[in-house]
């Protein structure tokens, strides 16, 4: 039987520059379960690029200063370089990661997206896959990078490899069913 995720709450960060196929790919995949799939963007508008041709502009996102981890269950953070990179240098980005985080929600990162959770201090020790491209920058972080195409590690999961888009997309139905299902859990201090 196929995870439901029945009116599931899923926050997804984006900015200028985001994958429009990984937003679409997950959107599809979790709504298609039920959830309820909430685009936030850092500025009024975003547009997404596929590979590195433009690709649609959303201008349907919720702004990020009025979203608020407690209003979700989970995150996503699709990947493009050009998002992730903005959503990095973004206190308000940062903030909103670091909440999630501390509330111990799923937190489902493609890509260059594990920089944001490098920039908002939280990947130390943490077991991640990531692109090669990063991989330097995730280890001077104090990541623990994988040579796998997917590493889940605790309310993480990462995909470093695009072409592991199925088991990836498995392992966060799976991930998500169980934190929809589980009691809620106390909140951890955040890490610098």
């Amino acid at each position: 039987m196929l995870p439901s995720l029945r009116d599931f709450p899923i926050l997804a960060l984006i900015a200028d520059g985001f994958s429009q196929t990984d937003l679409e790919t997950l959107r599809r995949a979790l709504t298609g379960r039920g959830a309820d799939f909430q685009v936030v963007c850092s500025g009024s508008e975003a547009h997404g690029l596929v590979g590195i041709q433009p690709g649609e502009t959303l201008l349907s996102c919720q702004p990020l200063d009025s979203s608020r981890a407690e209003d979700y269950q989970a995150l996503v953070l699709p990947g493009g370089p050009l998002s992730c990179d903005t959503l990095r240098n973004d206190a308000r980005a940062l903030a909103l990661v670091r909440d999630f985080q501390s509330q111990r929600k799923p937190i489902l990162a493609v890509g260059h997206a594990v920089w944001i959770l490098a920039s908002a201090g939280l990947v130390s020790g943490r077991r991640i896959s990531v692109p090669t491209s990063i991989r330097e920058d995730l280890r001077n972080s104090g990541a623990v990078c994988v040579e796998a195409p997917l590493a889940q590690d605790a309310n993480w999961l990462t995909l470093g490899n695009p072409d592991a888009w199925l088991p990836f997309l498995r392992s966060s139905l799976t991930l998500l069913e169980r934190a929809w299902n589980a009691p809620p859990s106390p909140q951890v201090p955040q890490s610098a």
